[in-house]
């Protein structure tokens, strides 16, 4: 990550690394930008970012979650 820009590679990446359990297939690129230009997100550390959008894609059930 450069100058703490997180690409929405990066957190596909993640998420298939470290939350195998959400299929982040069904959720866009677009959805995932947006959610990190949100002002209070923007310049947060990256394991903040991929927190608060693992709590809304928990919140707003944008996917299926294998338990």
């Amino acid at each position: 990550m450069k100058n703490n820009i997180t690409t929405t590679l990066e957190v596909r990446e993640h998420f298939d690394k470290n939350f195998r359990h959400i299929d982040m297939g069904g959720i866009s690129d677009k959805l995932i930008s947006k959610f990190l230009d949100r002002e209070y997100i923007k310049n947060a550390p990256f394991v903040t970012k991929i927190d608060c959008l693992y709590d809304y894609i928990l919140s707003q059930s944008l996917t299926h979650i294998d338990e």
